[in-house]
């Protein structure tokens, strides 16, 4: 058991969610011509965006802590994509 000072501090790291297409491919917003891989911060936030957006029908959430999405994103280390973060309310920024 892992004491946690605040209990309701939790890892967000460990809740970043993106999509992906049953073949694997990414969710990506292009943003001044270069493709961002677009994160949620949980796996709720990531089915209310997509319940909202039409065209992300065909995207399923992943987490990024998962053994896919460790996979994935070693796969991206070597690909000029960069990150661009979507809040709860559907506004983004990018890393």
């Amino acid at each position: 058991m892992r004491l946690v000072k605040n209990p309701r501090k939790v890892d967000q790291l460990g809740q970043l969610t993106m999509m992906r297409r049953a073949n694997g491919e990414f969710f990506t917003l292009i943003v001044k011509g270069r493709a961002h891989l677009a994160l949620w911060p949980s796996t709720q936030s990531a089915f209310y965006y997509k319940a909202r957006n039409p065209e992300l029908l065909v995207f399923s959430p992943a987490l990024l802590a998962s053994p896919f999405g460790q996979k994935s994103l070693a796969a991206l280390q070597n690909e000029d994509i960069r990150i661009v973060h979507v809040d709860r309310r559907g506004q983004s920024s990018s890393w």
